[in-house]
């Protein structure tokens, strides 16, 4: 028993025994029970989260605008023109045949 105290006594008077000692402890008990990899990928979840809420709320007020938009006649026309090649009464309009 007087050996262990001796031994112990020893040790701690070795500062930087002690402090390697903390860190292998510290080592230990952060890495090789996963805590740290733990927290480490919480964290990257959290910003990609975060980065793809920032993406839905932009995406949303885009959305808000072409509503606001959309209650515009002429935004109508003008979408109807683009998307389904309509015509305005006057318009001049070319008709090929598909078979030339």
């Amino acid at each position: 028993m007087k050996k262990i105290k001796k031994l112990i006594t020893q040790f701690l008077y070795q500062p930087y025994l002690v402090f390697l000692f903390c860190l292998v402890f510290l080592f230990i008990n952060l890495f090789v029970d996963k805590t740290m990899f733990q927290v480490f990928h919480s964290m990257r979840n959290l910003q990609i989260v975060q980065n793809r809420i920032k993406h839905l709320e932009d995406k949303n007020e885009e959305l808000k605008e072409k509503i606001k938009k959309a209650n515009n006649p002429d935004f109508i026309e003008k979408e109807l023109r683009k998307r389904l090649d309509y015509a305005e009464e006057g318009d001049l309009i070319f008709l090929f045949p598909e078979n030339l």
